[in-house]
């Protein structure tokens, strides 16, 4: 018998000195940790049925496998039930029966991420339907683990604003993680920011788990914050602002999942220095705005006005 082996054994000895035994080995397990949708974990669990010092004989005997506690976004698949040769069970001639059973498991978005998890494979021999013989049964725990999984979303209360020369204006950002794991969210900016504007990117946030992978604090606000240049005069300008968040496991930062992107669009507008008097010029008044148009007309009006006096 290998060395392997360790059993879990269940034993009923019977009044008439016979005795039955199933027992499952150590889970030998490969493809862990699963990733999400894709792959796959196999595991082979040693199986073993005798009878001991029996007397008497079993035909038709079955091996019903089942799985118990399995974890939520785990399927598993097995072989569920199949035949046992009499030859396990045939009085002072039985031979030990023994086969590695063969198992897969998949993990769906909702399997909880870098944490421990366990199931239970379910195993007893049943001859019509009834258990064959009482105590013929047996259990073993199988550990396994879902790799990481970054996946975020961001959305923006308003992607336009604007300030007076020397403001601020502050964009609010609302993450959520829809990941199935702690997730670290890092901020950045891949671009230079336009001369005479600044511009500062919020500090990393740690975000629960998704919902549907047993989370709670999956969702936060952070605050993206630019500050408008500043020149003598009338100011009127904007440019557009784009910075990073990157999803990264908590547990390994090298685990990251893809970045998103947010993009703003910042305006300055007004006098400089404050409470000082100037107009804007009349290309600055934009061709969407009412100013504009009124005020051509009114310097037209009085271009009219002056030549009919004349």
């Amino acid at each position: 018998m290998p060395a392997w082996w360790s059993f879990a054994v269940a034993l009923l000895v019977l009044p008439t000195a016979s005795a039955a035994v199933l027992t499952f080995g150590t889970p030998q397990v490969s493809g862990s940790p699963i990733v999400v949708d894709s792959g796959r974990m196999t595991f082979l669990v040693p199986a073993q049925y005798v009878c001991e010092a029996s007397e008497a004989s079993v035909s038709g005997a079955e091996l019903d496998v089942q799985f118990a506690d399995v974890p939520q976004g785990i399927s598993v698949t097995g072989p569920g039930v199949f035949a046992i040769p009499d030859s396990a069970c045939k009085g002072p001639e039985s031979k030990p029966w023994m086969q590695d059973l063969q198992f897969e498991a998949f993990a769906s978005a909702a399997a909880a991420g870098e944490k421990a998890l366990m199931f239970t494979v379910n195993g007893r021999v049943k001859d019509g339907g009834t258990l064959t013989p009482p105590g013929a049964s047996t259990h073993v725990g199988v550990p396994l683990a879902v790799a990481y999984d970054g996946l975020l979303t961001a959305s923006v209360e308003k992607t336009i604003g604007e300030a007076v020369p020397d403001g601020n204006i502050t964009y609010t950002i609302t993450l959520t993680n829809l990941g199935n794991a702690p997730t670290t969210v890092r901020f950045a900016m891949p671009d230079p920011v336009a001369n005479g504007w600044n511009a500062t990117v919020p500090n990393s946030i740690v975000l629960d788990r998704s919902a549907q992978s047993g989370g709670t604090d999956f969702s936060k606000q952070v605050a993206f914050t630019v500050h408008t240049p500043s020149k003598d005069g009338w100011n009127n300008a904007q440019t557009t602002f784009q910075f990073k968040a990157t999803p990264a496991s908590v547990i390994d930062a090298s685990r990251q999942g893809n970045p998103i992107t947010v993009n703003v669009l910042a305006r300055v507008r007004g006098c400089s220095p404050p409470g000082s008097a100037c107009a804007p010029p009349l290309d600055s008044l934009g061709s969407g705005s009412v100013a504009g148009p009124l005020s051509l007309l009114v310097v037209l009006g009085c271009a009219v006005v002056t030549r009919r006096r004349a």
